[in-house]
């Protein structure tokens, strides 16, 4: 449902946030870990809109989780050039994950 653009990133961005705040910061992790990989874009494809910012809780998730997971994709889209939110975040997940 996730990856066929069903469910608006936008929409579930607040509610993660939410339940990451409640203290279920491990299994919104866990859920990210497996929804992450799926969503990410290939070297010719766009990215969905509102990536970027469920990329920026993925980073808090992470960080709260003690993650160390191996994004497939990650690292590819980290190395990108550019500037925006998704490659940004991007580069703070990985880095987050490689700590």
């Amino acid at each position: 449902m996730v990856r066929g653009e069903q469910v608006k990133l936008k929409r579930i961005t607040g509610v993660l946030d939410e339940v990451t705040a409640a203290g279920a910061h491990a299994d919104v992790w866990t859920a990210l870990a497996q929804a992450v990989p799926l969503l990410l874009p290939g070297p010719d494809e766009k990215a969905r809109p509102g990536l970027g910012e469920l990329l920026k809780v993925a980073v808090r998730v992470a960080v709260r989780a003690g993650a160390s997971d191996n994004i497939r994709g990650l690292a590819e889209l980290a190395a990108r050039k550019g500037s925006s939110l998704l490659i940004h975040e991007a580069r703070r997940l990985h880095e987050a994950l490689s700590d």
